[in-house]
């Protein structure tokens, strides 16, 4: 009997342990998170534009946009850089002339076009 009587006190102590578990907050303050459904892959986001032309394409158009701004300057250096998110990205060129002004383009990857910011 004091067997039985045991072993039903530790059965009872074992579902209050988890009831209780599953019921108090996370360590960290804030409610466990929900778990993930299984087999469900998670979607990665596109993160890379597939270009109708290429940064140099891109920094050429852009050296020609600064020359025909300022058809007598040198040009110093040119930067170009992919920016943007989602669907929309552009070349964002920025062109240095020897006597510091600068130019920025920008211009969109697929079709080569010049585009407002």
């Amino acid at each position: 009997m004091k067997t039985f009587i045991f072993a039903l006190i530790a059965l009872v102590a074992l579902l209050a342990v988890v009831v209780l578990s599953g019921l108090l907050p996370s360590s960290s303050g804030g409610s466990p998170a929900p778990p993930s459904p299984a087999g469900v892959p998670t979607p990665t986001p596109e993160v890379t534009a597939t270009p109708g032309i290429d940064a140099q394409e891109a920094k050429n158009e852009a050296e020609k946009v600064a020359l025909e701004i300022f058809p007598e300057t040198k040009i110093d250096r040119t930067t170009v850089e992919l920016t943007g998110d989602g669907d929309y990205f552009l070349y964002e060129c920025v062109v240095w002339t020897e006597d510091e002004k600068k130019i920025q383009v920008w211009i969109d990857p697929a079709t080569g076009d010049r585009r407002p910011p």
